[in-house]
Formats: C-alpha cells, structure tokens, sequence
C-alpha cells in the first residue's frame, strides 16, 4: 500500500482514534487493510482483479466506467447519522459532490488534492509522447475533462494540499479559494525499533541475500510514472563496482512484469528484491533494512517513503522537482537529485553514502529530526483547526 491510499486509511484511523466516527466510502478497495486501521469502510462491491494501468482509449474507457459507480456513491452514505464533514480524496470522487450537496446540504465539502489530473497538466508533454496520435483525437475529452474537472473543485469549502509549495502549483490550475496545506503524515511509533523488536529486524538483515550486503531500497507503487528501470539501472553499475549491492523494490503494481524482465535481461536476478505485496505490519523492517531510501519519481507531488526513511533514520536519495524541496534538505537529510537523464550523479552520491557511514548515519538522524514535522498527529491537529472542530 502506497502513497495517497495509505494516507487515507491512516487519517481516518487517526480522526476515530480523535472521537470522529470515520467511514470510507468507496467504489472498490483492492488492497488488504492495514492491521492498524480503525474506522469503517463501505464499497459499492469487491472485486480481486489485478489494477492495470491503462494507455489512451483504454485509460478513458476506464474513467467513464468509474465515473459511472462514483456518482452512485453518495447513496451509500446517506442513511448514516448525521455526516459533518465530507472529504473528497481523489480527482474521480469529485464527481460526486453535486449530488452530496443535495443530499447533504449542512456538511462541509473538502477536497483532498493529493494531485490534480496531471496528464492534462504538467505531464501533458509525456502524454502526447505515450499517446501519439490519439492524443490529438482525445484532445475534446481532455479539454472538457480539465473543465468539468475546475468547476468541482471550486464547488467544494476549501481543498487541502500536501505543502505549501505545492500549493502554489495547485492554486496555479484552480486559482482562488480556501487552500491548507496537511501533509501525508507518517505514525513515527510504527517505525521505532523498540516497538518492532530489535531481534526481528537482526534476523531480518540476516536473511542470505541481504546478509553482508549494502541495500538500496525503492519504496513505491510500480507504475511507469515512478521511473524505477533507473533505479534497477543505478543497481546494475553499483553491482558492477562494488559487488556487495542488493537492490529491493518494495511495492505492487502494473510494472510488475516488465520490471521482472528488465531485472533479468540485466543479469540481476540475484542483486534486486521485487518484494510484491508487503503488509504495513512488515514494511517498517524493509525501512530499517536499507542504508539508503530512494524515490524516482519526478515531480512527485508526494512520497511518504521519504518521512517513513526520516521515522528510522534513514538518508533518503530523490528526483527533482514536485514537494522534494519540503520532504529533503539537499546534503543535510539526503541528495535530491539535479536530474534523472544520466545514472552519473544517483552512482556519485550513493557511493559517497556507502563509503562513509559516519556521515550516512549523521544524515539520517537529520531526517528523522527534519520529518518529525511531518508526525501523524500534527496533520491531523492542522485538519480540524481547517473545519474549525
């Protein structure tokens, strides 16, 4: 579980655990929940199929299909006692805001950008890339979508960011209106060594193909967007240096084939972990397990893996661009990079860390220091003084 959707359970964990009865309302949920949520949740049906990640037609096919359920979602929730305040918590959900306001006409409406659809927007020069000719013959839908997409979110109380850089960027597409930023936060108790068991993590690092060796530790959904052959790439050269590196790449997704094919054409086979479906319970040993965090995603509008690395004094290593500049202090709690293009300066920096131990450990006793403004508990305090509770 990653990103926005393991942000989502957690809030509403943090809000039931605050005295706020708290119900998910969703279309499907495809992924387990984490053996610490407390709240409820309540779908329009289950299903088990793999979640893909569709390319043009296909991907707006799917969009309509969705929006189709979405628009059914405020009945679900309109036998339940008095609902005061309504979250939206992705781009599609918004749709369904004209029909809560009728429904629910003294709830407040928040909306929850963990990111604006960026294909129509800073991504638009990939999109043309992947898409082609089909770009152009959908350029109706994404102009109508951009519009439709505008409208909903002036029509909700205020809308809510990760931070106040990213704000700026937010409030560049929607332009005026009641803007907060509240972080992604990180439950810092999970990752404490005394909490998990400083024998289970010893035992964890000793597994045979962890044992003796630096490891390097991707923490991310496997999309396409999250630029992860540069990370199995950054691996490869390090492996042909050193040759006591293993890579791990913790997550599920999409990718997941391809990834495994280029891991083999590579010859790694035995240098990189494509760990698949990782339960919270057990992510904050692969956190501890790493002597550096990774992200590679450009223009990440967010990434919890950088607090969780801060959680356990952890240095972290990320692409440019996005909220990199509020999670990372360049040189201080890690590197972000100047670019991805090359795996010239990732190798450099990533060297420099494993040759030095002193510093690495000195850089990740600065995260830890740096993220803690990024505790659970503080976001969440900054979300209710939103709604005035």
């Amino acid at each position: 579980m990653h990103g926005a959707p393991k942000w989502l359970f957690l809030f509403a964990t943090k809000l039931q655990e605050r005295g706020f009865e708290s119900i998910i309302v969703s279309v499907n949920i495809q992924i387990q929940l984490p053996y610490w949520f407390k709240g409820k949740v309540i779908t329009l049906f289950r299903s088990q199929k793999p979640i893909r990640e569709h390319q043009g037609i296909r991907k707006i096919v799917s969009i309509i299909h969705n929006l189709v359920y979405i628009i059914f979602l405020p009945l679900l929730i309109r036998k339940q006692p008095y609902v005061r305040t309504l979250v939206f918590h992705s781009e599609l959900s918004l749709f369904a805001i004209i029909f809560c306001k009728l429904l629910f006409r003294k709830s407040r409406f928040i909306y929850y950008c963990y990111q604006p659809p960026r294909e129509l927007y800073d991504l638009k020069p990939i999109a043309k890339n992947n898409l082609g000719l089909q770009y152009w013959l959908l350029l109706p839908f994404f102009e109508l979508y951009k519009t439709l997409d505008k409208q909903l979110v002036r029509a909700s109380d205020g809308v809510l960011v990760w931070t106040d850089l990213y704000m700026e960027y937010v409030r560049s597409i929607y332009g005026r209106h009641n803007y907060l930023a509240v972080p992604a936060g990180v439950d810092f108790s999970v990752f404490d060594k005394q909490v998990i068991g400083e024998q289970r993590i010893l035992d964890f690092k000793q597994q045979p193909r962890f044992k003796g060796k630096s490891i390097l530790c991707n923490i991310s959904a496997l999309t396409t967007k999250k630029n992860l052959p540069f990370f199995i790439q950054t691996v490869k050269e390090l492996s042909a240096m050193r040759g006591d590196i293993h890579g791990v790449i913790v997550g599920e997704g999409p990718e997941h084939d391809n990834l495994r094919k280029l891991i083999k054409d590579l010859d790694l086979e035995n240098d990189v972990t494509l760990t698949g479906y990782v339960s919270q319970e057990d992510l904050p040993l692969y956190v501890h397990l790493a002597d550096i965090i990774y992200y590679t995603e450009l223009n990440g509008s967010w990434t919890m893996a950088s607090v969780e690395a801060g959680a356990a004094a952890k240095p972290v290593i990320v692409a440019p661009g996005g909220s990199m500049r509020t999670l990372v202090l360049d040189g201080k709690t890690g590197y972000i990079l100047k670019g991805i293009d090359t795996t010239d300066e990732i190798v450099l920096k990533t060297e420099y860390l494993l040759n030095n131990p002193e510093a690495r450990e000195t850089m990740g006793r600065e995260n830890y220091i740096h993220s803690k403004q990024f505790a659970v508990e503080a976001c969440i305090d900054k979300f209710l003084g939103f709604i005035k509770v």
